[in-house]
């Protein structure tokens, strides 16, 4: 007996296997787009409208598959490495109309390129960097969980003061079908000055109206780094001293600080990596030079033979409390031409 098969609009078939000549033919169309690729087939069948399931092959592979509506189907799209790729559909027949295969159509999936938006940033001068952030734009929602981002800059945490830009960087599987821009309206990394920390060190010495003043003062960093400048010694708010920054320290004398009591800062001035910032105020009291006494032991009048050495003695003492100035020797009547020799050899520091 023969087997017949009956479809709806009234036509008998015997099955595919039994007709020879019956064939169905498959047309492909597919394109690339943003990473994208799009396909759809259409199967025209001799034994009416086909039916059934068609494969999409990339090379021999399957990538997708669908069942044919009316005759027609629209691939999933998919998202296909960067490259040529031979894209063919495969009709798995459905009893009537045979099984067939499509002509190739060849789509290049090139790298498609996204845009990248940085958030601008901030970092103080010395301190770490901060996590960079932005955004993407560009990216199909299909392969959003296939595709990371991270932003960075070449900045490190002692880089001087500046504007520094901000890349972005992909990741994850299919990192290698896109390249990524960053846009003009991308923010950048700003390194802003660190603050200071001036203080004025205390006196070592003891101090007398007239006498020079040793001042030091140091200047440190709020964050890491050391500050390189200058730094003004202030006397009740004027200028009195200047001195440059070795290692974080300076050091100037104040040449004569009348008597009383004297309010000393410290001011520095700043660099391009620190803020300036003055020292809080060291009251320092200046004492009135204190006089002294001076008695003499032995002779106090003497004749010398020229070319001879004559020795006097001298004793000087405090009028009150302590006495540490310097006291001054001088010699008089004696001839002109060796006044001034042996004024000279007879000054004294005591």
């Amino acid at each position: 007996s023969l087997v017949r098969e009956s479809l709806t609009n009234g036509n008998v078939y015997v099955p595919a296997g039994l007709d020879s000549a019956r064939a169905s033919i498959v047309t492909l169309s597919a394109s690339s787009s943003s990473g994208q690729t799009n396909a759809a087939v259409n199967v025209a069948g001799s034994a009416g409208t086909a039916q059934g399931v068609v494969e999409l092959l990339d090379g021999g592979s399957v990538v997708a598959q669908t069942t044919l509506v009316n005759g027609a189907a629209t691939f999933a799209p998919q998202m296909l490495s960067a490259g040529t790729h031979s894209l063919s559909a495969v009709y798995l027949g459905d009893g009537l109309n045979p099984g067939a295969t499509s002509a190739v159509a060849m789509v290049n999936t090139g790298l498609e390129v996204i845009t990248a938006t940085a958030n601008p940033a901030s970092a103080v001068y010395g301190q770490t960097i901060p996590l960079l952030t932005g955004s993407l734009s560009g990216v199909l929602p299909q392969v959003a969980q296939s595709l990371a981002v991270v932003f960075a800059t070449t900045a490190v945490p002692l880089s001087p003061v500046g504007t520094y830009p901000i890349v972005a960087t992909l990741s994850g599987a299919a990192s290698s079908n896109y390249a990524i821009v960053m846009s003009s309206t991308s923010g950048v990394l700003q390194i802003v000055p660190a603050a200071s920390a001036t203080t004025e060190q205390p006196l070592t010495q003891n101090s007398y109206a007239g006498l020079p003043l040793i001042l030091s003062a140091s200047v440190n960093s709020t964050t890491q780094g050391t500050p390189t400048g200058t730094v003004t010694f202030l006397d009740n708010g004027m200028a009195v001293a200047t001195a440059p920054l070795v290692n974080g320290m300076a050091t100037a004398t104040y040449l004569s600080p009348a008597a009383g009591t004297h309010s000393l800062a410290a001011n520095y001035g700043g660099d391009s990596n620190f803020l300036a910032s003055t020292s809080q105020a060291v009251a320092t009291a200046v004492n009135v030079m204190p006089d002294f006494t001076m008695t003499s032991s032995g002779v106090v009048t003497q004749t010398v033979p020229a070319g001879d050495v004559a020795n006097y003695g001298m004793t000087v003492g405090p009028s009150s409390g302590a006495f540490t100035g310097a006291v001054g020797f001088s010699a008089s009547g004696l001839p002109r031409s060796e006044e001034r020799r042996v004024g000279k050899e007879c000054r004294s520091r005591w």
